[in-house]
C-alpha cells in the first residue's frame, strides 16, 4: 500500500515537530527549534511533507531562502544567456532533512522541492530577504 503524501509550509499549530527524527542531530533540531523563528524572521521558508493520512506528523522538509548569484561567478556560456546585471536572484534550498520513520518518502520529498512549492511562496516576502549570501 503506497502513501499519499502533501506538502505545506510549517505551521507551528498543526505539525508535531516534536516527534519528527533524522539521522542529523542538528537538522532535527533546527525544525524543532529554529523552523519557525526563522520563517517568522522572514529569513527562510519551511515546507513540511506529511501523510494524507496524519497530516500533523512529518515525514520530512526542506527550507527556502532568497539568494544572489555573482554573474561573474557563472561559466561564460551560461552568463551570457542572462541579463547584464551583477548578481542574478536565486533561491537556496537550504535544508532538507526526512525522518527515520518515513525511509521510502525520500524521494517525494526530493522531487516536490523541484517547483511544486512556487504558488504557496506567494506569500513569502523576497524583498526581506534580498541580502546577497
Amino acid at each position: 500500500m503506497s502513501v499519499s503524501y502533501l506538502v505545506e509550509p510549517l505551521s507551528a499549530a498543526k505539525h508535531r515537530r516534536n516527534e519528527f527524527q533524522c539521522e542529523s542531530p542538528e537538522l532535527t533540531a533546527f525544525l524543532r527549534t529554529r523552523a519557525r523563528k526563522e520563517m517568522d524572521a522572514r529569513a527562510s521558508a519551511c515546507f513540511v511533507l506529511v501523510p494524507e493520512a496524519d497530516p500533523g506528523r512529518i515525514a520530512g522538509y526542506y527550507t527556502l531562502s532568497a539568494a544572489t548569484i555573482g554573474l561573474s561567478e557563472l561559466p561564460p556560456a551560461l552568463a551570457k544567456r542572462f541579463p547584464r546585471y551583477p548578481h542574478l536572484p536565486a533561491t537556496l534550498l537550504g535544508r532538507l532533512a526526512r525522518d527515520s520513520a518515513f525511509r521510502g518518502a525520500g524521494s517525494y520529498l526530493l522531487h516536490s522541492t523541484r517547483g511544486e512549492w512556487a504558488p504557496q511562496l506567494s506569500g513569502f516576502d523576497s524583498a526581506a530577504n534580498s541580502g546577497r549570501r
